[in-house]
């Protein structure tokens, strides 16, 4: 997974991330957006790529920054100021996972500093096939909080009908649903309920998630 597993943080106290406001030296008109990515074992984190502003759908425009953590997993960056802002922090190497939270507002002139602690990433990983045995491509693989029914990230298999996706530790169900026929949940399930639940823990890959369609 590349750019899939960016983590909206608002601006109030979460799990793993902490906030403090104050009004101060401020680029005219803009908002100031500072802080320390972290480790679960407190370690700065140097690479994460921190976006903050308008969500978009594209690259980054005046409205959307980002900028990446320094060696000792430190950033700063300035954006405009608005009411439906989003905060995300990515990490390009797909090492670590956060979960989604926002929108938040933020006036011009202001300073929040986002401190993030990151949760080391797992991967669940198969191959669908078709019933010749052959690589089916584009199929739409998702994994599903098995207790909550949570989207975390969906993926599109390769040419060689290879999946890989990046999710935290936990139980999921996977669903599949190819470019052409009907969907279906992992063991051919017709129902989330019924379908075999797969775990993984943190820093952990669960491979062998093969499927056959058709």
């Amino acid at each position: 997974m590349k750019k899939f597993a960016a983590v909206i943080v608002a601006l109030a106290l979460a799990t793993g991330g902490a906030l403090a406001t104050a009004m101060s030296a401020s680029p005219a008109g803009l908002v100031t957006l500072k802080g320390h990515v972290r480790t679960s074992d407190g370690a700065g984190t140097a690479g994460i790529v921190v976006g903050a502003g308008v969500p978009y759908d594209g690259a980054p425009s005046s409205k959307y920054r980002e900028v990446k953590t320094d060696a000792n997993g430190r950033y700063e960056l300035h954006i405009a100021a608005g009411s439906k802002l989003t905060m995300s922090f990515e990490d390009p190497r797909d090492r670590y996972f956060g979960v989604a939270k926002g929108p938040f507002a933020a006036s011009a002139g202001s300073t929040h500093r986002v401190d993030r602690t990151l949760e080391r990433s797992a991967m669940l990983a198969g191959t669908v096939v078709d019933s010749d045995g052959d690589a089916v491509d584009q199929v739409t693989v998702k994994a599903y909080d098995a207790e909550t029914g949570e989207t975390y990230h969906s993926v599109v298999t390769t040419g060689s009908g290879h999946f890989h996706l990046t999710v935290p530790a936990g139980d999921y169900k996977l669903r599949f649903a190819p470019k052409s026929g009907t969907a279906f949940w992992y063991g051919h399930a017709s129902t989330r309920a019924n379908s075999p639940t797969v775990t993984v823990g943190a820093g952990k890959k669960t491979a062998g998630l093969d499927q056959r369609v058709g």
